[in-house]
């Protein structure tokens, strides 16, 4: 997702597989776990704000540890739908699972959410920015503008 992190981690060949052409039809990979499972996102420029103000209250933040995310709370399946779709494929799009029963399914199998309470509470923090699927072709655009030329 340009300019979000999840909870989850995604590799570049898992990027590349997550969505692929055959024939005229996209085929979207469900990955790995439960596709309803939700994670929790950020807008990368509210977690450079978060770390800024972090920095900057040394005393607020000794000995405490913050987890930063906002308070969207889509299923990963919604997102990663809402990115096709955004990269401008209107047809069909058929689901296939992965692997079942491997370690890293198991443990991705499960809902990632996080709260920024203690941020919000002692720093003054609030996202932002607005959520992906309020914005998804901003987003995309924002993304391919960053991407080197032969990516294009």
């Amino acid at each position: 997702m340009p300019g979000r992190r999840s909870a989850g981690t995604w590799s570049r060949t898992r990027r590349r597989a997550l969505a692929r052409w055959e024939g005229r039809h996209l085929v979207y990979t469900t990955g790995i776990g439960d596709p309803a499972k939700r994670w929790s996102w950020v807008h990368v420029d509210d977690l450079a704000d978060a770390y800024v103000r972090i920095l900057d209250n040394p005393a607020a933040v000794e000995g405490e540890t913050f987890v930063i995310a906002d308070d969207q709370r889509l299923t990963a399946l919604d997102m990663q739908r809402t990115a096709i779709r955004a990269a401008g494929h209107t047809g069909e799009i058929a689901l296939e699972s992965t692997e079942a029963g491997c370690m890293l399914q198991l443990a991705a199998d499960q809902d990632e959410l996080v709260t920024s309470a203690k941020a919000h509470r002692l720093l003054d923090w609030t996202p932002r920015h607005i959520s992906f699927t309020d914005a998804p072709t901003r987003h995309y655009r924002a993304w391919k503008a960053a991407q080197p030329f032969s990516a294009r």
